[in-house]
């Protein structure tokens, strides 16, 4: 497959934004994937789900720790056999349309979730979310190993780059619809705010959060659109399917031999593997513990989503510059360090503490109101800078990743990129289930997190430190 990757030279084909129009396709799809975590996983689905279907936070929080460890442990050990086998077949889009399309029919299921357990039920939803992020863990794997087949090596981090800026700034746009169409109608006296939800929804029985569903599936779907039509493909192979599913098996036995002559590579994946726990655990339970700990409303976390993506745009943007400053590796490790620092200061910011030291003795929040008081500010200023740090970090993980793997191999490493980050995810979600359920507070559920990126960081200092194209 290293023939088909775009010529070296940087004039083969005209530039869009810096990048070819191939990687500007390829680059659109998170479009839909950045925005169905923020609207499901992060800001409005998953907290509602743990708030009011469930109707218990810390109950809530646990719960959604299992749906995280099922679908960890199964998206962790059949990605990487999926990445193989598409490395013997070739085409990804095919498979990446098939999967895209379960996605959407399955969000479009979560309008069904009714509060306390009405429509659909706990362990229904449980199992429906589990399968959308199984599907997403497949998805992601396919889209990551097209990535190289977009650029040439010296540029690839600005691809990466670009996909996430270009999700998060679809995040804010379809937060923002949410949040004046259906969310915000009877709440304030505004203008430009309509006097009751677009469509006849019913903010009486939750369905401004639970339309979230249906719109992340279609919108999931719409993106993908630009990347079959723009995208490169992997040339089509001449192998059977099941010859592809032995050929990729046999593959993953023989890889840890591989991997030997890969020594950088086989270190990113493990210690990748490590902070990627804790921060596929933060993923899953930062918009929970934002509505159990500040009890933020509705609106609060929609706006709050709404500058998270923002911000992540512009985290993104910084990455790519932070990639070809300093190489990928150190941009990594900056922004895991600084991720450790802010999630240090969140779990010790509480309605009634600042930073751990300064207690504060004023109002509290009020459901869906907006922010007001110190403690909440400075916990929105905590949320924003994750935000920002996150996504900067997935940025320079998946480019360093492209550097240092193997051209003709890019689906089994980001088969294994993918089993790094869920084949062990569920250590994440079940160390915060279990210390949330051990000391009965959402604030002690947090501190494993802190534990799998400060091992992470450390992990990688043992990588050389100009393997990933920064000469």
């Amino acid at each position: 497959m290293a023939e088909n990757i775009l010529d070296e030279r940087p004039d083969a084909e005209r530039k869009v934004l810096g990048v070819g129009l191939p990687a500007v396709g390829w680059a659109l799809a998170e479009a839909g994937r950045i925005p169905y975590v923020a609207l499901i996983s992060i800001s409005v689905f998953v907290p509602y789900f743990a708030t009011q279907v469930v109707g218990d936070p810390v109950r809530g929080q646990a719960i959604v720790a299992v749906m995280g460890t099922i679908a960890g442990l199964i998206a962790g050990f059949t990605a990487p056999l999926l990445g193989a086998t598409l490395d013997a077949l070739g085409p990804r889009k095919p498979w990446i349309a098939l999967g895209t399309a379960l996605q959407a029919v399955l969000l479009c299921t979560l309008w069904w979730a009714l509060p306390n357990g009405a429509g659909l039920s706990v362990p229904a939803l449980v199992i429906a979310l589990a399968l959308i992020k199984v599907l997403y863990a497949y998805t992601e794997v396919l889209h990551n190993s097209m990535m190289p087949f977009q650029a040439d090596r010296r540029t690839i981090h600005r691809v990466s780059a670009l996909g996430m800026a270009v999700g998060s700034l679809s995040g804010v746009l379809i937060m923002s619809f949410v949040l004046i169409a259906f969310s915000l109608p009877g709440r304030v006296d505004w203008s430009w705010v309509p006097t009751v939800p677009l469509f006849g929804l019913d903010q009486s029985r939750f369905e401004q959060a639970r339309i979230t569903g249906p719109l992340a599936g279609g919108l999931l779907f719409l993106a993908i659109l630009p990347l079959l039509w723009l995208a490169k493909d992997a040339p089509k192979a001449q192998t059977r399917f099941l010859d592809a599913i032995g050929h990729g098996a046999r593959y993953l036995v023989h890889l840890p031999t591989k991997l030997k002559g890969n020594r950088d590579g086989a270190l990113f994946l493990i210690f990748r593997m490590i902070f990627a726990d804790g921060a596929v655990a933060l993923v899953i339970f930062g918009g929970v513990y934002a509505a159990g700990v500040m009890h933020w409303g509705g609106v609060q976390l929609l706006i709050i989503g709404i500058m998270r993506m923002f911000c992540a745009a512009l985290g993104s943007m910084v990455a790519g510059w932070l990639d070809g400053r300093f190489g990928c590796k150190r941009a990594v490790q900056i922004q895991l360090f600084g991720m450790i620092l802010l999630v240090i200061a969140m779990i010790g910011t509480t309605p009634t503490q600042i930073l751990y030291f300064w207690s504060y003795t004023g109002p509290g929040a009020v459901d869906n109101a907006l922010f007001s008081g110190p403690p909440e500010w400075v916990f929105l200023g905590i949320v924003v800078a994750i935000a920002f740090v996150s996504l900067g970090l997935q940025s320079s993980s998946r480019s360093f990743l492209s550097r240092i793997s193997p051209p003709d191999q890019t689906g089994a490493y980001f088969g294994l990129y993918a089993l790094t980050g869920s084949a062990t995810s569920w250590l994440g979600p079940l160390a915060v289930g279990l210390a949330t359920e051990y000391f009965g507070t959402q604030q002690a559920g947090m501190v494993p997190i802190v534990a799998f990126l400060i091992v992470g960081l450390a992990g990688l200092f043992l990588i050389r430190s100009r393997v990933d194209g920064s000469d």
